[in-house]
């Protein structure tokens, strides 16, 4: 059996990623090719840009049914293992603003998330 290995990712993208939808984790190196099974592990860190990105917003009212997105809105998990995801694909970010795409992507590579198997 392959060793699992976990991606850190700070709160609200870990459960962005977990339960609302996002399926694009910005990072400045190529995921591995190795890899192709990751735990999202949420972090102990918080991105206060989270807050105000639309998708987290969005799907952190309709999941939740809670007020504003904040650290301290409760219920957001820290420091655990929120799913199992698989890494579709890598690209770098001209290749998204080149084509069509609703994606939004950093200057960085983009592994692609699909198929979480455990929220």
């Amino acid at each position: 059996m392959a060793d699992l290995r976990a991606l850190t990712i700070r709160e609200p993208w870990a459960w962005a990623i977990t339960y609302g939808g996002k399926d694009v984790e910005n990072r400045s190196w190529p995921a591995p090719t190795w890899c192709t099974r990751i735990a999202v592990h949420a972090g102990a860190g918080w991105d206060t840009g989270g807050e105000d990105s639309p998708l987290a917003r969005r799907s952190w009212s309709a999941t939740t049914g809670r007020g504003p997105l904040s650290r301290k809105s409760g219920f957001m998990p820290f420091s655990a293992i929120l799913a199992v995801a698989r890494i579709s694909g890598c690209h770098t970010d001209v290749e998204c603003r080149s084509a069509p795409s609703i994606r939004r992507c950093s200057p960085a590579l983009c592994p692609a998330l699909n198929d979480k198997l455990s929220p």
